[in-house]
């Protein structure tokens, strides 16, 4: 069931183990490890499962640990309220000087005042990019094309052709900025080329919900 935290599909959902609710705030936790480490700013994602009214998560509590060593407090997080198959977004900020390999996020209030895990997804994206990328080399362009991402998603259902040629510009200025040689190009050209489904940061995707994807190379909007 984890599998269906990373799906892009409102319609799966993760829940933690429970019977007839009565589960306390503090209870569940889910433990996210960094391939790197988990540093500065970072953004949470949830999206709401899309076919139930069960609880929404509201607030939880996040700590860090690194390989051999205990949890310690990082922040307690408010997440918004959502509508089904919706994405509720916060963020938290690591003390500067820590880092961690692992974060722990413990639910402490739900819709129901509860405590367990029920969503359709989970995402974290670090804020603070890691001095020696290529996107942290350029600034200015990723934050063009992630401000350009950020309006393709609210635009979905009522893309006009100035969101998508806005989208396309933002995306070949980013792919020149940070040269084509870093593969992005590649997957563009080659991978793409057997009908697979990739978001626009070269994952390829098994389940298409509302977004902007590429498909045969080409750029696609649900």
């Amino acid at each position: 069931m984890k599998d269906n935290l990373v799906d892009n599909n409102a319609y799966t959902y993760y829940h933690t183990v429970w019977q007839n609710g009565d589960v306390a705030p503090g209870t569940h936790y889910l433990d996210v490890t960094a391939n790197d480490k988990f540093e500065g700013i970072v953004k949470v994602y949830v999206t709401r499962r899309y076919d139930a009214d069960n609880d929404h998560v509201k607030a939880f509590a996040i700590a860090g640990a690194n390989d051999g060593s205990e949890f310690e407090k990082v922040a307690d997080v408010e997440l918004p309220n959502a509508v089904k198959a919706g994405k509720a977004e916060a963020e938290f900020t690591i003390a500067e000087g820590k880092s961690y390999s692992k974060l722990r996020f413990t639910v402490t209030s739900t819709t129901l005042e509860r405590g367990y895990w029920h969503m359709a997804e989970f995402q974290l994206r670090p804020m603070t990019l890691n001095a020696d990328c290529k996107n942290a080399t350029y600034p200015e362009a990723f934050a063009a094309i992630t401000k350009a991402l950020e309006e393709a998603n609210k635009a979905v259902g009522s893309v006009s052709v100035e969101d998508i040629a806005a989208l396309q510009n933002a995306y070949d200025e980013y792919k020149k900025a940070i040269n084509p040689e870093t593969g992005i190009d590649a997957i563009g050209v080659e991978t793409l080329r057997n009908n697979a489904v990739y978001d626009l940061q070269g994952r390829r995707v098994q389940n298409i919900g509302k977004g902007v994807y590429i498909v045969d190379g080409k750029k696609i909007v649900r």
